[in-house]
């Protein structure tokens, strides 16, 4: 069943402020191996005019490519201790280590690993930003404590604890939050996603999602679990499935469709102020 009418509760405090946020800058500048050597791989190093770079500052590894590179870039935790974690940085473009990070194999310039401390259990913080350029990138991050902005290109993203598509048709998958910008996005397995311009496909997962559609004409799919669903402007798609979701369609025509569950429907809802 659903009802018409006025939102009862308050969405969760993650949403487009917070995202929007991200996109500006603010904040945006990992896992499970055995040991930290470097890797072994049959791609080609890129010959880019300048190499990327990594360091640690204030307890927080910063990695960026450099103008022109088209990177191929994997992060994970590779050690951990009581009191520091080591990534490994992968990619196929050259890279040069600064404070913090060493190359552990000498003969593999697209490797580094970067030590930083264990961030305090009573307030948390994530490890690590990743800044792209222009081209079509591709980013996996094994674990959510990293944080990616795209920039400009058909970026694909893979794990995070927040990923900025920035332009270009971004595929973004499995972050908490995830933010498309201008182009045609999909984004997939994100705790929160905001879409934004262009004729977007975002679909959630098992969890309480929290989705905002922008402008364009987007499809939107909560999947299972009791979500929130925005289309904001464009004639949009909107799905529910099982839960008790709620689903707001917006200024202009909208086909809705809330699914199994007490749903709440408001063909022409919009984004409560603060979000």
């Amino acid at each position: 069943m659903f009802t018409l009418g006025p939102r009862s509760r308050r969405v969760r405090p993650v949403g487009v402020a917070a995202l929007l946020a991200v996109a500006a800058g603010t904040g945006l500048f990992a896992r499970n191996a055995q040991a930290a050597t470097s890797p072994a791989s049959s791609s080609p190093v890129s010959s880019a005019v300048s190499p990327a770079t990594v360091t640690v500052a204030d307890g927080v590894m910063a990695y960026t490519a450099a103008d022109g590179q088209t990177n191929k870039l994997t992060i994970k935790r590779v050690s951990k201790t009581d009191t520091t974690l080591t990534f490994g940085v992968d990619d196929v473009v050259k890279i040069t280590a600064g404070t913090g990070c060493t190359h552990p194999t000498a003969t593999d310039p697209t490797y580094v690993t970067c030590t930083v401390p264990v961030p305090d259990p009573d307030h948390g913080g994530d490890q690590g930003n990743v800044e792209l350029g222009d081209g079509d990138d591709t980013v996996k991050i094994s674990g959510d404590d990293v944080n990616v902005y795209g920039g400009a290109g058909d970026d694909t993203i893979n794990g995070a604890s927040v990923a900025v598509g920035d332009d270009g048709d971004d595929t973004i998958s499995h972050t908490t939050n995830a933010n498309g910008n201008a182009g045609n996005d999909t984004i997939t397995d994100s705790y929160a996603a905001w879409a934004g311009d262009g004729d977007d496909i975002v679909i959630g997962d098992d969890v309480a999602n929290e989705i905002y559609g922008g402008p364009g004409d987007d499809s939107l799919d909560g999947a299972g679990n009791d979500d929130s669903i925005y289309g904001e402007e464009g004639h949009d798609t909107i799905k529910g499935g099982p839960g008790n979701d709620y689903l707001f369609g917006g200024p202009d025509q909208d086909d809705i469709d809330g699914g199994p569950g007490d749903n709440v429907i408001d063909q022409d809802g919009s984004v409560p102020e603060g979000f």
